[in-house]
């Protein structure tokens, strides 16, 4: 029995080794495996391609909104009405009888009132002279009044000023854009170019007073002048040819 079944098993081993000897020499060979590699190949760089396109697709609409922004213009010219106000100011300087420096004819004003040395020194009845000395007074107080009257005038537009101001400086940092925050700081300067041209006005103001009572002072002076030469101009005299007069004290 035993030497029956190793015989089979002999005979089967024999047939099986060849068959098992060529199953080991069987290639694995897949037809389509370099053909699904290059696809894939070309998918990943087609994706980044697309990537790449889209970045600068955003990119470049940022740029646009750059330049939009970078362009937008405020929504109004906040620049004040610094015309009115000046032309107000100089009315107020031409308050009453003053000299005023916004008038057109300050210098035929100046000489009228102000006469000189050479007027006084000519024959001048005493109530001329009294008359003057009331004109060059009234001037004097008019233009001290219309100084006043500026100076009260400049006070008055700083509410004005600040209402602007305040405006001007939210325009400046709420701008969005390069043009934006250049208008804004345009209107801010021009705002300090106003205020210095007000400072102009008030200094304009105090030579105004200040060349009115200088020329008044010097009027003054020159009318007793000219008529202490006037008189010392008569026919006086000489002492040599007086007549003194003989003086007795009078007894106790």
């Amino acid at each position: 029995m035993t030497t029956s079944i190793l015989k089979r098993a002999l005979i089967c081993s024999a047939f099986l080794l060849p068959v098992a000897q060529q199953a080991h020499a069987w290639p694995v060979v897949c037809v389509n495996c370099a053909t699904e590699w290059t696809q894939l190949a070309n998918n990943i760089q087609l994706v980044t391609s697309q990537a790449e396109s889209v970045r600068q697709t955003i990119n470049q609409i940022k740029m646009i909104d750059n330049q939009i922004r970078n362009t937008k213009n405020l929504a109004a010219g906040d620049w004040g009405n610094i015309f009115d106000q000046l032309q107000r100011l100089n009315m107020l300087a031409r308050y009453g009888e003053s000299i005023a420096f916004s008038s057109s004819t300050v210098m035929e004003d100046m000489n009228h009132i102000f006469k000189g040395y050479d007027a006084w020194s000519q024959d001048v009845e005493p109530q001329a002279l009294s008359e003057h000395y009331q004109d060059v007074s009234q001037t004097l107080g008019d233009t001290a009044m219309a100084a006043m009257n500026v100076a009260n005038g400049v006070h008055k537009q700083q509410a004005e000023d600040n209402v602007l101001i305040n405006r001007q400086q939210q325009a400046s940092t709420n701008a969005t854009g390069r043009l934006q925050a250049i208008q804004a700081g345009n209107q801010l300067t021009a705002q300090m170019i106003n205020q210095l041209q007000k400072m102009q006005t008030l200094m304009s103001t105090q030579i105004q007073l200040t060349s009115t009572l200088v020329q008044a002072e010097n009027e003054r002076e020159q009318a007793r002048r000219a008529q202490t030469d006037k008189f010392m101009e008569g026919d006086v005299p000489t002492l040599d040819t007086r007549q003194l007069e003989a003086y007795t004290l009078k007894q106790f």
